[in-house]
């Protein structure tokens, strides 16, 4: 499972991973999170904010999706935790920023 670009070199049977894709029944490109998956994600973390929620959405609909936006929220978190206060729409700005540019002009 990956994007494209990712699965086309392990299933190259010239690669030096070649021997990786032998032991992969199916081959499975999925660009997007799955229906649910995003809600399913941001619950988790607690994510309750309307504002949170929907700018992690713009993040997760982009290149690295459900990865992108754990990483953001981790960022986050230890930048709101670091000066004890509680996570806000500007803590996720600043972490996407870090992460992607694209994202933190979301």
């Amino acid at each position: 499972m990956g994007n494209e670009t990712t699965v086309g070199q392990i299933d190259s049977r010239k690669s030096a991973l070649a021997q990786i894709a032998s032991r992969f029944s199916i081959r499975h490109v999925q660009a997007v999170p799955m229906a649910g998956n995003m809600d399913a994600l941001l619950d988790a973390w607690r994510i309750e904010e309307a504002d949170q929620r929907a700018f992690l959405a713009k993040v997760g609909a982009m290149p690295g999706a459900l990865r992108e936006v754990t990483h953001t929220i981790k960022i986050a978190l230890m930048a709101a935790l670091g000066t004890d206060r509680r996570l806000t729409l500007a803590h996720l700005r600043d972490a996407a920023r870090q992460r992607n540019v694209k994202a933190g002009v979301l």
